[in-house]
């Protein structure tokens, strides 16, 4: 593909040569004004121009119809993914909606596909258990039937308390907290 496809692509395409005629001129004042098939151009209307026969998108470049198919099989030849397929085309190029065009492409591609980075895993990372009971100690808030409990188990022997709460404020949590110390021992720390 090179300039002069894209000039003539531009010159069979009715759209951009409306896009052309308002650019050389003005836009009309109201979206409603203008025709449906460049109705998709209003949003950017500031940013269009024309140089050459050929409409740009401030720096970009605005494919014409006819050409985005060969121009999506150029942005997935890469195989780079998703995100860097779309970063790197909105560098150069621009049609209304485009991103959503460039996700069906890469979406259909079986090699991205076959590629595409899964999650990677977390490791496990194993906690130290503390030499006394109570010494460690892990809290949630859960709600089992519609009630809401404070949860508080002891890395040592494994122990469960499990308190139910009126409320989750606060004031309460810590209310249940100081009960579960004053039964067991203050703990050096609350995960």
């Amino acid at each position: 593909m090179n300039w002069a496809n894209i000039r003539q692509a531009t010159e069979e395409d009715l759209a951009l040569q409306r896009v052309k005629k308002y650019c050389s001129t003005r836009w009309p004042k109201a979206q409603k004004n203008v025709p449906c098939d460049v109705q998709s151009y209003w949003p950017s209307r500031d940013t269009l121009h024309t140089a050459d026969g050929i409409v740009f998108g401030s720096d970009r470049i605005v494919i014409p119809v006819r050409l985005r198919s060969h121009m999506l099989n150029l942005i997935d030849q890469s195989h780079f993914g998703m995100e860097k397929c779309k970063a790197k085309a909105r560098q150069l190029v621009y049609w209304p909606r485009m991103t959503a065009d460039i996700e069906r492409t890469i979406s259909a591609c079986d090699t991205c596909a076959k590629f595409q980075c899964s999650p990677q895993r977390e490791p496990m990372i194993p906690y130290s258990i503390p030499p006394n009971r109570f010494e460690k100690v892990a809290m949630d808030i859960m709600t089992w039937c519609g009630q809401d409990y404070l949860v508080m188990v002891d890395y040592y022997s494994k122990y469960p308390e499990l308190l139910p709460l009126q409320d989750k404020t606060a004031k309460t949590i810590v209310e249940h907290t100081k009960s579960v110390c004053a039964r067991h021992s203050i703990p050096m720390e609350i995960v």
